[in-house]
């Protein structure tokens, strides 16, 4: 009976048994990043809208990556900035003070294609900040979010019980922005159909079937809670003259103005669409029929007192003629 030789064996086993350890740990954490992938996949292939989407990412990241909270932001390629960001798990305080600064760690990000880490561990590039500190962040990664078809921002997972980020989870967390980049690429782009489908192209109007079930709907709502409401139609006067005297180019931009006049003109909860090919409709709803015939003469004089530009440089004045028919008047 040898015990230096038992003493070692027994070390050896216990190297084992940690490297063991090791390994399974690492396997769980793939296995459930992988079933995170999945459920991700299978979750938001049953919807297109953006925000159902995003609150799936948010969910399963934030699982994937044992993160506390978790942002995404959208980056504007045109104004050259983020000007738009979604939370999950931040306080109001840290949402409000939140800034994406040209040349900042979500820039970085952005424009190198490469993920970024932020501690307060030696050695780290990015320290957190005062504020992500009195938020109880101890981490953070911020991944870009960047499909085969688009780059759309970046996306942060915030630990606040772990200060690092392992390189498996690092890969994981890669894979998942690369899908969440898919998918929300594809929700975009779904959203961008449902409204060219709704909207007229040259006004930015509401088109005619969309105001047709506009009206239907706001119909059935006056009956029910028996309240008013005022239909406007107008046209432009003379809208031919127009295009047989400057051209068809000079009539578009007519129309695209006035649309952007009658937008102006009309509250909130009024629904301006652009009915035919110079006539437009307006439903004013909870509006009877002598404020409704004042709201119309206001907007006849406001045309009528605005110069319109056409491409060419030159300007003209245009009118319009408006008729109003009230429910349950009418």
């Amino acid at each position: 009976y040898d015990r230096r030789a038992t003493a070692g064996t027994y070390d050896e086993i216990g190297q084992l048994a940690e490297t063991f350890n090791r390994m399974t740990s690492a396997i769980a954490v793939k296995t459930r990043g992988l079933t995170a992938l999945n459920q991700m996949a299978g979750s938001i292939a049953s919807s297109l809208k953006q925000t159902e989407v995003l609150d799936q990412i948010m969910y399963h990241g934030a699982d994937l990556s044992g993160a506390a909270a978790a942002c995404v932001a959208f980056y504007d390629q045109k104004a050259g900035l983020f000007n738009d960001w979604v939370t999950h798990g931040l306080s109001d305080h840290f949402v409000r003070n939140m800034a994406f600064s040209t040349g900042g760690l979500a820039d970085e990000t952005f424009t190198t294609g490469t993920y970024v880490l932020s501690s307060d561990l030696p050695g780290t590039r990015h320290r957190l900040s005062q504020l992500a500190r009195d938020q109880g962040i101890q981490s953070f990664i911020c991944l870009p979010l960047t499909s085969r078809k688009s780059r759309l921002g970046v996306i942060y997972f915030y630990r606040k019980v772990r200060d690092t980020f392992g390189a498996d989870e690092i890969a994981l967390l890669q894979a998942f922005a690369h899908l969440a980049a898919g998918v929300l690429a594809n929700a975009r782009l779904h959203a961008q159909v449902e409204e060219e489908a709704r909207v007229d192209a040259l006004t930015g109007l509401l088109n005619r079937r969309s105001f047709d079930r506009r009206l239907a709907a706001e119909h059935r709502r006056a009956g029910r809670f028996s309240k008013p409401y005022a239909l406007a139609l107008l046209d432009i006067d003379h809208f031919k003259r127009v295009n047989d005297g400057y051209g068809h180019p000079a009539g578009d931009a007519v129309l695209a103005q006035l649309g952007q006049i009658l937008a102006r003109q009309f509250r909130e909860v009024d629904v301006v669409a652009r009915y035919g090919g110079e006539e437009f409709a307006i439903i004013l709803p909870e509006i009877g029929g002598h404020t409704a015939r004042d709201v119309a003469e206001r907007v006849r004089r406001a045309v009528a007192a605005t110069p319109f530009a056409l491409p060419d440089g030159r300007e003209i004045g245009v009118t319009i003629s408006i008729g109003v028919s009230c429910y349950p008047d009418s």
